[in-house]
């Protein structure tokens, strides 16, 4: 009777130790074959990381983003890491049909820097989503600034105040 009482109880506590959540989905996106269609592809379990390394000559500055969808919306998380200027951290939500800020456009309009690595070459951007990742490189000086005024005027769209973003879209820009 003891062993009897015994199991059940040892039944009883498996059986309560087992997980109740019921599982995740899995997403069907993939980063390098879905980044021209990276907002629209992303579904609420995806998560996409994108480092930028705006460093030019003496000048060292990064910024991170972090993208998360969330039903119709999404979720801009920016770092910004300025050696000179200081740090800020930021969120922005943004409507998925909001056509300003378009990296999807930004990914394709750069897609000749993506894994092009040479002597001369910059890591500017990896672009990353689980095990899935895309970096893209710069080639000299007159390439890293041309890629860093985009990039610029890309973000403008998120922080309009930010005066590195602003300055980028002025009409008499040097960017």
């Amino acid at each position: 009777m003891k062993n009897l009482i015994y199991y059940l109880f040892l039944i009883l506590l498996i059986i309560s130790c087992q997980e109740n959540n019921p599982k995740r989905g899995k997403s069907d996106f993939h980063l390098k074959n879905d980044y021209a269609e990276l907002t629209s592809k992303m579904t609420n379990l995806d998560t996409v990381k994108i480092s930028t390394d705006l460093s030019i000559c003496g000048w060292d500055r990064q910024e991170t983003i972090q993208l998360t969808k969330s039903n119709d919306s999404l979720e801009v998380q920016l770092t910004i890491n300025d050696v000179e200027f200081g740090n800020s951290n930021q969120i922005v939500k943004l409507s998925s049909k909001n056509s300003n800020w378009n990296i999807d456009s930004f990914l394709i309009e750069n897609q000749n820097r993506i894994g092009t690595q040479n002597n001369e070459s910059f890591l500017r951007m990896i672009v990353s989503s689980d095990s899935d990742s895309l970096k893209l490189y710069t080639d000299g000086l007159v390439d890293g600034n041309q890629f860093i005024g985009n990039y610029y005027k890309l973000m403008y769209h998120i922080d309009p105040k930010n005066e590195f973003y602003k300055n980028a879209v002025q009409p008499d820009s040097i960017l």
